[in-house]
């Protein structure tokens, strides 16, 4: 699992570093295109993408806790995991029961 999400941070790294984007900016054509590519590689989405894949791999390398979840160790859910799935699904979260809400944010959930 932490070799899948070195991997990932060295492709992003790679596929979306500022001279990757500078090169599929500097060779695009249109002038629309140019700026999509420098925003796409360098926007606030791949940056956060970036963020939380070495956060991933920091985490999978020194939380035993975390780590075992991965490995099958341990039903309980990362409260890392549980907050990202709370932000990545705020707007629709009312529409969960309010015993299920309550248990993410209390961080009694787990996976069975």
């Amino acid at each position: 699992m932490i070799d899948l999400y070195r991997g990932l941070v060295r492709l992003e790294e790679r596929a979306f570093g500022a001279l990757r984007s500078g090169q599929r900016a500097l060779y695009a054509k249109r002038w629309e295109t140019r700026i999509i590519n420098l925003v796409r590689g360098r926007g606030t989405e791949m940056r956060e993408r970036l963020s939380w894949h070495r956060r991933m791999v920091h985490l999978l390398e020194h939380d035993r806790e975390f780590r075992g979840f991965f490995e099958g160790d341990s039903v309980r859910i990362p409260i890392e995991l549980r907050e990202r799935a709370l932000r990545a699904s705020w707007p629709f979260a009312d529409f969960l029961p309010s015993e299920t809400l309550d248990a993410l944010k209390a961080g009694t959930v787990v996976c069975s």
